[in-house]
């Protein structure tokens, strides 16, 4: 059990928001954790775009936060390094594309999340289920923690990465790999498809998909998850029937700007506008106002 004080315990957490290009998110997420959890917020800049990197500093700045710089490759492969490096005894994940709208239930497990050795991560768990994958292939998409909103203890996680075990999202091969070609790209043409399944799908049902599925997607920390479990850790689940009343995402806005076909995209610039109408009606008060217009220009945005 950990004997620290819950003083010093803060002190050792700390919340890790990654931007990417995406700094009008990033600072609603900034501005999110502030209000609402009592740890240190550092923001990790990954952008490729120098002005964004000078603006994210700027920010950092205006709200008394840290600024930390990483080359511009986010993700699984940035957690990694993260973890690798850092002294802090917990980090908050909290994608920048993220708000948090209530941190009460996330902080009344909190203590007993540090307390309990055999717990590795705080969060809400994403069971596993059958869908188009991100890069649009089938696959069963494996149990891990919903990571926009998430805690992990860094000295459970080191030990998985010194087991060469990855944040990093990858596709495996499962059974059926000697289906015939024709066959194989009949059902699984590598297009965008409807989803496979849906809650209502009993769990018999889900059982059957899983193994029927040729391929297993991943997702950013379903091989840390495996791991964990597979040395005796868990994650102390929160509720998800308070998730919504706890934190918004705006969906894979981070990951579609890592991608060289998603720039300037639509699903981005509606994103920025709703990140940027939730600090001016919430948060103007703690960003001054020229920090304020160099975000909305930033975003592509008229002034608001």
């Amino acid at each position: 059990m950990d004997r620290t004080s819950p003083r010093a315990r803060q002190s050792t957490t700390r919340v890790v928001i990654f931007n990417v290009d995406t700094v009008a998110l990033t600072a609603l997420a900034a501005l999110s954790a502030i209000r609402h959890l009592p740890f240190e917020t550092v923001i990790v800049d990954c952008s490729a775009n120098r002005h964004e990197t000078g603006l994210c500093m700027k920010l950092c700045r205006e709200l008394g936060i840290r600024f930390e710089r990483m080359p511009s490759k986010a993700g699984g492969n940035a957690l990694d390094r993260l973890y690798a490096t850092t002294r802090s005894h917990v980090l908050v994940h909290l994608d920048s594309d993220a708000e948090i709208l209530d941190g009460r239930h996330f902080l009344d497990a909190y203590e007993a999340f540090v307390d309990e050795e055999d717990c590795y991560g705080l969060g809400w768990l994403q069971n596993g289920s059958a869908a188009a994958t991100y890069r649009r292939s089938f696959a069963w998409h494996s149990e891990r923690p919903w990571m926009p909103f998430c805690a992990f203890k860094t000295s459970h996680i080191k030990q998985a990465l010194e087991d060469e075990v990855s944040f990093e999202a990858s596709l495996e091969r499962r059974a059926f790999r000697f289906w015939p070609r024709t066959f194989k790209k009949t059902l699984f043409p590598g297009q965008s498809l409807p989803r496979l399944t849906n809650p209502a799908l009993s769990r018999e049902g889900t059982r059957k998909q899983r193994f029927d599925l040729p391929y297993a997607y991943n997702d950013t920390g379903a091989l840390i998850h495996r791991r964990m479990a597979a040395l005796g850790y868990s994650l102390k689940t929160l509720d998800w029937e308070r998730q919504a009343a706890s934190v918004t995402h705006f969906q894979d806005v981070t990951r579609n700007r890592l991608s060289l076909r998603m720039p300037g995209s639509a699903h981005h610039l509606k994103a920025a506008a709703d990140a940027v109408k939730q600090i001016s009606s919430k948060y103007r008060k703690e960003l001054p106002a020229p920090m304020f217009r160099r975000i909305v220009a930033a975003a592509g945005l008229q002034s608001i």
